[in-house]
């Protein structure tokens, strides 16, 4: 089944945690399913390892043709916020929303990633 898929691919059990820390072929793994660039990975390596297995195990990039790394991104920012308890350690890392932000061209999208 689809699920059964999805925790073959994360690492994730029955119980929907996911196994990230110390196995780093599942990291590289999970990045080069979805396509997933080195921004992406800066990313998901920026967070604390508990925020990181949420979202490995959670993530779905959306059908619709194009680059993920946005959606991903955001995502990944989304869930700090919504986690902050798991990712104390990681919080306010300005300096890294800065360097994903000089990857993008869009001056105002580049904006909105340094600010939240």
């Amino acid at each position: 089944d689809g699920h059964a898929s999805k925790r073959q691919r994360t690492g994730a059990t029955d119980n929907g945690s996911a196994v990230v820390t110390g196995n780093e072929s599942l990291f590289k793994e999970f990045l080069e399913h979805w396509g997933l660039n080195e921004d992406s990975e800066k990313k998901l390596r920026s967070l604390s390892p508990s925020l990181q297995q949420r979202v490995i195990a959670s993530f779905e990039a959306p059908q619709v043709a194009g680059d993920p790394n946005g959606k991903f991104i955001m995502y990944c920012v989304r869930m700090a916020k919504e986690h902050p308890e798991e990712n104390r350690e990681q919080d306010g890392d300005r300096d890294a929303a800065a360097a994903i932000a000089a990857g993008v061209e869009d001056p105002a999208v580049a904006e909105f990633i340094v600010h939240w």
